[in-house]
Protein backbone atom coordinates (compact mmCIF):
# COMPACT_ATOMS: atom_id res chain seq x y z
CA UNK A 1 0.00 0.00 0.00
CA UNK A 2 1.60 3.30 -0.94
CA UNK A 3 1.08 5.94 1.62
CA UNK A 4 0.53 9.87 1.18
CA UNK A 5 3.49 12.08 -0.33
CA UNK A 6 3.17 14.58 1.64
CA UNK A 7 2.06 15.21 5.20
CA UNK A 8 -0.43 17.94 5.39
CA UNK A 9 -1.52 20.87 4.07
CA UNK A 10 -2.07 24.85 4.87
CA UNK A 11 -4.68 26.47 3.38
CA UNK A 12 -3.13 30.11 2.73
CA UNK A 13 -5.71 32.81 3.73
CA UNK A 14 -5.02 36.53 2.20
CA UNK A 15 -4.79 37.61 5.57
CA UNK A 16 -2.28 36.04 7.00
CA UNK A 17 -0.26 37.20 3.81
CA UNK A 18 -0.87 40.84 4.24
CA UNK A 19 0.30 40.09 8.16
CA UNK A 20 3.68 38.52 6.92
CA UNK A 21 4.21 41.50 4.47
CA UNK A 22 3.52 43.92 6.99
CA UNK A 23 5.54 42.27 9.29
CA UNK A 24 8.75 42.82 6.77
CA UNK A 25 7.60 46.02 5.96
CA UNK A 26 6.79 45.07 2.03
CA UNK A 27 5.08 47.14 -0.21
CA UNK A 28 1.16 46.51 -1.05
CA UNK A 29 2.53 45.63 -4.76
CA UNK A 30 4.71 43.02 -3.40
CA UNK A 31 1.91 41.57 -1.55
CA UNK A 32 -0.76 41.51 -4.43
CA UNK A 33 2.30 39.81 -6.65
CA UNK A 34 3.13 37.28 -3.76
CA UNK A 35 -1.39 36.40 -3.58
CA UNK A 36 -1.27 35.95 -7.68
CA UNK A 37 2.10 33.60 -7.13
CA UNK A 38 0.33 31.79 -4.45
CA UNK A 39 -3.49 31.74 -6.71
CA UNK A 40 -1.15 29.69 -9.81
CA UNK A 41 0.84 27.34 -7.44
CA UNK A 42 -2.53 25.87 -6.31
CA UNK A 43 -5.58 23.84 -7.98
CA UNK A 44 -8.05 24.15 -5.49
CA UNK A 45 -10.42 26.91 -4.87
CA UNK A 46 -8.99 28.13 -1.50
CA UNK A 47 -4.73 28.21 -2.22
CA UNK A 48 -3.00 25.84 0.07
CA UNK A 49 0.62 24.43 0.51
CA UNK A 50 1.64 21.19 1.11
CA UNK A 51 4.40 20.00 3.22
CA UNK A 52 6.55 16.85 4.36
CA UNK A 53 8.66 16.79 7.77
CA UNK A 54 10.44 20.04 7.81
CA UNK A 55 9.80 21.44 3.99
CA UNK A 56 7.31 22.36 2.01
CA UNK A 57 6.52 22.78 -2.51
CA UNK A 58 5.89 25.66 -4.37
CA UNK A 59 6.31 25.77 -7.97
CA UNK A 60 8.88 22.57 -7.94
CA UNK A 61 11.22 24.53 -5.14
CA UNK A 62 11.85 22.57 -1.69
CA UNK A 63 11.58 25.19 0.45
CA UNK A 64 12.72 24.43 4.30
CA UNK A 65 10.24 25.85 7.21
CA UNK A 66 11.42 28.30 9.41
CA UNK A 67 11.48 26.79 13.44
CA UNK A 68 11.78 30.09 14.80
CA UNK A 69 8.20 30.40 14.48
CA UNK A 70 5.84 28.46 16.69
CA UNK A 71 2.91 28.13 14.15
CA UNK A 72 3.25 25.92 11.20
CA UNK A 73 1.34 28.27 9.04
CA UNK A 74 3.95 31.08 9.98
CA UNK A 75 6.51 28.51 9.54
CA UNK A 76 5.55 28.15 5.82
CA UNK A 77 4.63 31.48 4.90
CA UNK A 78 7.42 33.93 6.02
CA UNK A 79 9.60 31.34 4.29
CA UNK A 80 7.47 31.44 0.99
CA UNK A 81 7.21 35.49 1.23
CA UNK A 82 11.06 35.09 0.99
CA UNK A 83 11.73 32.35 -1.62
CA UNK A 84 9.29 35.08 -3.60
CA UNK A 85 10.72 38.21 -2.72
CA UNK A 86 14.32 36.66 -4.09
CA UNK A 87 12.75 35.31 -6.76
CA UNK A 88 11.43 38.67 -7.82
CA UNK A 89 14.74 40.31 -7.14
CA UNK A 90 13.16 42.76 -4.64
Amino acid sequence: MRKNMFEGAIEVKKTKIRGCIEHNKHSKEFETYVWEQIKKHTWHTTPCILYLLDAFLFNGHRIKMDSSFEELEEQILFPLVEHLRKKKGQ
